[in-house]
Formats: structure tokens, C-alpha cells, sequence
């Protein structure tokens, strides 16, 4: 009794311990302003929360009360930092739920191994400290799989249908989870229609089979009713979505054009983070009794690089990395443990297997968390950190003006969410879209700047150069040269400048 508690006690400190370095990893919540994507999501999220109609949905890949509201309401009450906490908690807890479908299916050895993975892996390190939804999807994903998995394990029909509720939410989260939850659901299908009858109802002849036929469609009916408020949501915001389907088509025909090799540099965006991880959960193929269930985690993470080919979309690869690798971690996982269980054979497995498992375990542990650490700075780096600005701008500008901005979601939560008394703007007007009355576009810019219909300009030359490069002389022209700011992208230094109208 006493090793027994021994060893329940030892468990609980190694999960505590693997838990804590996540935590640790994912602790860096203010290395900088709000990214666009994040302002963007922390502002939307608080409209909806003063009562105002939320038309997201038709560009953002998210239903927006599961992909702003979490989002805005940390943001709301504790700022940049909040937000990026809870998705600091939500990664931690990904990490957890990781080790859970790796230890149910290989054992702990494996889910002490597929959690450190997962604790160091530099794109759920960025998702965890980044207040976008990718990581509550991640989350949702990886606990559908779970639940899924541990139904198939002790046909346990309730966690059937708590499985499929996960994995709605999931897409609801963010529509890319829709890979690998298709995916996943397809895979426990076919384990619940071809699972072997037992006891009774395998020696009772052909009344066993129509029973045994109808438990099945049973149990899947309980699988996919939770799944029926995905046909639903596409059939009732079908207009809005096809307007999202439209852009991203728009957005795809114009990458084609300019770049004929994309599908392969989609590859290798994704094969430079998980080349190692899908090479080595092959070798879980081979597990004993878990050949099906390998399969399916295994076709779960590739299904990611199926999305993306299929979309011929190259954005956000990075960020989509980690819907695969809640799937791969454990395959990997196990397959080094009974790689090195058959390898070692039978007089020297035990401990033998324990240390040998650990130590390739760590050394792959320690080259993804030298590689994750390596990559951070530059997924932080992709925008012009705007800290100097939006601390003038907040003195500056007065209660009612209109501006012109770069980036103008930053403004909007920095100047009228978190803005003071006396100092938010009326209206903030972004350089990706303006409509006056007469139309919009280029136009439409070039009006509203001849008439200084604009208090404030602020441009940095990154997000819309083109449109920066005709519409500078006009601002020159009619706007002073208030204040310039260094805007770093990338290590590279730019300017950020301020123009304000002339009396």
C-alpha cells in the first residue's frame, strides 16, 4: 500500500512538474502592444459586450461570440496582459490534455513524453501568449479527441455525444478545427462499427447481429446529434460565409497568380515545425492492439496538411501546426516507448525501457524547446510594436476627433476601449477600408484627405504601402508633421509618423 501511494504521489509531481514548465514557457504575457489580430478580437468582443451588433462573421473564421466574447471580456477587464493569460491557462491545459490521450492509449511513460512536446513546442508556446482563438480551439480539439477516445476504450456511449459537443465547439471556435475533427469523427465511426461483439451478444447467432446493428447506430446517432448545429450554422449564416469563402478565394487566386509554387511552399511551411513529429509517430504503427487507434491520431494530424493544400492556403500555417500536433505528440510518444520496448527486449525491459524511453524523449524534448525558443522573437515580430504611440496618441488626440490609421483596430482598443476622458476619438478609420458617400476604396481616401475631413493621420508604410505611397503628397499637403515613431518589423527599423490637419 505504501509503494502504491508512493507512486501515485510520484505521478501527481511529474504531471505537476511538466504542467509548471508550461506554465513557465507561456508566462511572457507583455513583451508588447496588441498585435492587430488580438486589438482586433479584444474590441470586437467588447462591442458585443456594450450591446453592439457583431458583423465579424463574415471575416473572421470564427462564430463571434466563441471567438470574441472569452477574448474581449478578459481584455475589458485586465487589458492585453488578461487576455493573454487566459490563453496562457488554455495552453497549459492543452498540455494536460495531451498527456491524458497519450497515457490512455500508451501508457504514462507516453504521456509524460507527449506533454513535454507539447509544453515546448515553440507555435503552441505563441498561440498560449497570443490573445487570438486559435488556443481555445486547440483546446476544444484536443478534448473532443479525448473523450472520443476513451468512449471507444470502455464504450462509454455518454462521452460520445461530450465528445462531439468538444469538438462543435471546437469548429465553432475557429472553422480550421473542422479538419481534424472531421478527421477524428470519421476514425471513431469506423472503430464503432467494426468493434467485435462479446459476451451474449457474440454467441446468439443472427437476432445478436440485428442487436449488435442497432446498438451501433445507436451509439453513432448519440455521436452525431451534437454534430447537427454545424449543417445548421452553414445553412443559417450561409450568406455571410460565402462572402468570408469569396475573399479568401479572392486572396488565393491573387497568391496563385504571383507565386505558381504555393502548394509546395505550403509543404514546407508545414514540414519545417512537424517533419520530425509525423517521421516518428510512424513508428507508433506498430503498437500492439493500437494499430486503429494509431491510424486514426495519425490521420487527425494529417488532416491539417490536407486543410491547407485543398484551401491552398498558406496563411497562419505556424498557428495550425498545433491541431496536428495534439494528435502527433502522443503517437510519437508511444511509438518511441514500444519502439524501445521491442528493441530492448524481454530481460531487459522494465526500468530499462523507462530510462531508455526518457532519455530519447528528452533529447527530443530539448531540440524542440531550443527550436521553439529560436522562433518566438520572430512570430513577434511581424508588426511594428506601437507602445510609443499609442502612449502619445492617448495625450494627444480629443474627445470627438476623426483619424486616418494604420493598423486602426490598434487605435480603436487602445484610444476608445482603454482610452481616457477627454481623449477618444469619434471615429477611427482604418487604411484597409473607408466608404465616404460617394463610394469607396482609393478614391474615397483621397477625398476625405483634400477635404481634411480627418484630424489625425498616422501611417507606418508596412500594412498599405501602395496606398501610403498615393495618398502621402495629399497628407503632406494639407496635414503637419506632428510626431514620428521607430516601427521595428522583423529587427528592421521603419517610422511610424503622425500628421495632424493644419487650423
Amino acid at each position: 500500500m505504501e509503494k502504491r501511494q508512493l507512486v501515485v504521489w510520484m505521478d501527481r509531481l511529474g504531471v505537476a512538474l511538466i504542467l509548471s514548465v508550461a506554465l513557465v514557457l507561456r508566462s511572457d504575457l507583455s513583451y508588447r502592444t496588441a498585435f492587430v489580430d488580438e486589438a482586433l478580437y479584444m474590441f470586437g468582443g467588447w462591442e458585443m459586450l456594450q450591446g453592439q451588433p457583431a458583423n465579424a462573421i463574415s471575416y473572421v473564421v470564427g462564430w463571434p461570440p466563441l471567438s470574441f466574447l472569452p477574448l474581449g471580456v478578459a481584455g475589458w477587464l485586465g487589458g492585453v496582459e488578461a487576455a493573454r493569460g487566459l490563453n496562457a491557462a488554455l495552453g497549459t491545459a492543452t498540455v494536460l490534455v495531451v498527456m491524458l490521450i497519450a497515457r490512455q492509449a500508451y501508457g504514462k511513460l507516453a504521456g509524460y513524453l507527449a506533454a513535454g512536446m507539447f509544453a515546448v513546442f515553440g507555435p503552441a508556446i505563441h498561440i498560449s501568449t497570443f490573445a487570438t482563438y486559435d488556443c481555445q480551439s486547440v483546446l476544444l480539439l484536443g478534448i473532443g479527441i479525448y473523450l472520443w477516445q476513451s468512449a471507444l476504450s470502455g464504450d462509454r456511449k455518454l462521452l460520445y455525444a461530450l465528445g462531439s459537443v468538444a469538438t462543435t465547439l471546437a469548429v465553432l471556435t475557429k472553422y480550421v478545427a473542422l479538419a481534424p475533427a472531421a478527421a477524428s469523427a470519421t476514425c471513431v465511426a469506423i472503430g464503432v462499427a467494426t468493434r467485435k461483439p462479446s459476451g451474449v451478444g457474440a454467441r446468439c447467432g443472427r437476432r445478436a447481429a440485428r442487436g449488435i446493428d442497432a446498438g451501433v447506430l445507436a451509439t453513432l446517432a448519440l455521436m452525431g446529434l451534437p454534430l447537427l448545429p454545424l449543417p445548421w450554422y452553414a445553412l443559417r449564416f450561409r450568406e455571410p460565409l460565402m462572402s468570408l469563402w469569396q475573399g479568401s478565394q479572392s486572396r488565393i487566386l491573387n497568391a496563385g497568380a504571383n507565386n505558381p509554387h504555393l502548394a509546395w511552399d505550403i509543404l514546407k511551411g508545414l514540414a519545417k515545425d512537424l517533419w520530425l513529429p509525423f517521421a516518428l509517430s510512424l513508428l507508433s504503427l506498430s503498437c500492439r492492439g493500437k494499430r486503429h487507434l494509431s491510424v486514426g491520431l495519425l490521420a487527425t494530424g494529417l488532416s491539417v496538411v490536407a486543410y491547407h493544400l485543398l484551401a491552398t492556403e498558406c496563411h497562419a500555417v505556424v498557428k495550425h501546426t498545433c491541431y496536428a500536433l495534439v494528435a502527433l505528440a502522443p503517437l510519437v510518444a508511444g511509438g518511441l516507448v514500444e519502439t524501445v520496448n521491442r528493441l530492448l527486449g524481454k530481460r531487459l525491459r522494465g526500468l530499462g525501457v523507462g530510462a531508455a524511453s526518457g532519455t530519447l524523449g528528452i533529447a527530443l524534448i530539448a531540440g524542440l524547446a531550443l527550436s521553439g525558443q529560436a522562433m518566438l522573437p520572430g512570430l513577434r515580430g511581424y508588426w511594428a510594436d506601437t507602445t510609443s504611440l499609442m502612449r502619445y496618441l492617448r495625450g494627444a488626440v480629443q474627445e470627438g476627433d476623426t483619424m486616418l490609421v494604420e493598423q486602426g483596430v490598434i487605435a480603436k482598443y487602445y484610444l476608445i476601449e482603454k482610452g481616457t476622458p477627454g481623449h477618444r476619438p469619434g471615429q477611427v478609420v482604418d487604411t484597409w477600408w473607408y466608404q465616404d458617400e460617394e463610394g469607396r476604396g482609393e478614391a474615397a481616401y483621397k477625398r476625405a484627405i483634400a477635404q481634411r475631413r480627418f484630424d489625425w493621420v498616422v501611417f507606418d508604410y508596412t500594412v498599405t504601402p501602395e496606398l501610403d505611397g498615393e495618398l502621402l503628397p495629399l497628407v503632406e499637403g494639407g496635414y503637419e508633421r506632428w510626431a514620428s515613431f521607430p516601427a521595428r518589423i522583423y529587427g528592421q527599423y521603419g517610422t511610424i509618423d503622425v500628421f495632424k490637419a493644419r487650423p
